[in-house]
């Protein structure tokens, strides 16, 4: 989650709920000071960059990194170096004795200095169920005049995205059924692809152990024989026939949480209308 999800968040339970300072502290995990600033501004205040210089350890490397940024500069897209590759190779090549995190923030910052305005990396993909090595995509981008650096980390490994995403968007054929906060999506999720790769993890537990069967059955169609309606309909243990005829739209069920359903967006429609129904009955006339 963003901080500036994360005001939207705390300004919305304040104004519904009317929370205190420490209540809403306590629910949002923040301290008293992060919400008042959400109460006073929507707009997060900048961070405080600290000045990147590189730590002592790293002097005598600095000119090995700075000959591989250079050479990075001519050769292809796919083959040059990301900040934690270059991290590799020193400790491997030259046995340097430096941490990733000296050598990400010297990289980013003499990157600035040579003309690069980001990091490149080369994703790999891999069937399900197949093991593959894990290769992060990291990028530096400027919002609002405040320098921050994302990850794109893709996975069938439903508990490994758990523990490493704050957003998570779940893809059936190319297309997204479901986006949202990593806990609205993996604790509390609306499509029934995502229920299935929820059910899917297994439980380090064998006293947990549960007999509940599949709920999806049949295999994955040929993406040359995708018709109209929704990808997922000749799979869904929910499939109406308006799923056959219309693809349904991406569509918002709760705050940080969207999903491509008819059916679980009629179910999201009318529980709002309750609430609706329940408040306007219980206001004083």
């Amino acid at each position: 989650m963003t901080r500036m999800e994360q005001f939207e968040q705390i300004r919305r339970d304040h104004a519904r709920e009317e929370l205190s300072i420490r209540e809403l502290a306590s629910r949002h995990g923040v301290h008293r000071r992060a919400v008042r600033q959400a109460l006073e501004s929507a707009i997060p205040p900048p961070k405080r960059s600290p000045e990147s210089r590189p730590a002592p350890k790293l002097g005598p490397y600095r000119p090995v990194i700075d000959g591989i940024l250079r050479a990075d500069r001519r050769a292809p897209r796919k083959q040059r170096h990301t900040a934690r590759r270059i991290w590799q190779r020193l400790v491997e090549e030259h046995g340097a004795e430096v941490s990733e995190r000296q050598v990400c923030r010297y990289v980013h910052a003499r990157r600035r200095e040579l003309g690069e305005v980001g990091e490149v990396f080369v994703p790999l993909i891999a069937d399900a169920g197949v093991e593959a090595e894990v290769d992060w995509g990291q990028a530096q981008v400027r919002l609002r005049g405040e320098l921050g650096l994302s990850y794109l980390f893709i996975s069938h490994d439903v508990a490994m995205v758990r523990h490493l995403s704050d957003r998570v968007a779940v893809m059936y054929l190319g297309r997204v059924v479901e986006r949202g906060s990593w806990k609205e999506v993996l604790d509390r999720p609306r499509h029934p692809y995502t229920e299935a790769l929820r059910d899917a993890v297994p439980v380090p537990d064998p006293r947990s152990a549960s007999s509940i069967e599949p709920t999806v059955m049949g295999e994955v169609p040929d993406l040359a024989t995708i018709g109209i309606g929704c990808a997922f309909s000749p799979r869904c243990p929910l499939v109406e026939e308006v799923c056959r005829r219309i693809e349904p739209p991406l569509v918002d069920i709760a705050p940080l949480h969207a999903v491509a359903c008819h059916v679980r967006a009629r179910e999201a429609g009318a529980a709002v209308a309750r609430v609706i129904a329940v408040e306007a009955a219980s206001s004083p006339r």
